[in-house]
């Protein structure tokens, strides 16, 4: 494997990244950080563990293929609603204040939206056009 070098230019590759490559490397090792923390003993963080790890990967992977923020951008919303259903499940077991119940439904029923959109809607869009 080959690492991009910043100055080079591919051809009809419409993604084009425009920030240097080292700041890819750089929010790789705090996501892989975050990731390591997640496993801290009382720290109520293992919810976070999925969307922290496809974070860390990503921006590894990314730092060798320009690609992999488009597989990325359909993955992070499903990953991220991980945490909201946890935190609405424990808080309707903890009896938690409304308050905190529609807001963690809430977000949780977007991120399903938006994942709906983004894995299902979308292609049949792109497909029918």
């Amino acid at each position: 494997m080959r690492q991009m070098v910043d100055t080079e230019v591919k051809e009809k590759d419409p993604v084009q990244q425009q920030y240097p490559n080292w700041l890819n490397w750089v929010g790789a090792v705090v996501f892989v950080a975050m990731t390591v923390g997640a496993f801290m003993p009382d720290t109520g963080n293992w919810r976070f563990f999925p969307f922290t790890a496809l974070m860390a990967f990503i921006f590894i992977k990314k730092g060798v293929e320009q690609r992999t923020w488009e597989l990325g951008e359909k993955l992070v919303m499903p990953v991220l609603c991980f945490p909201f259903i946890i935190e609405f499940v424990l808080g309707i077991i903890n009896k938690a204040e409304p308050s905190t119940l529609w807001t963690n439904g809430g977000v949780a029923v977007l991120c399903v939206l938006v994942s709906a959109n983004e894995l299902y809607f979308k292609p049949r869009r792109k497909k029918n056009k």
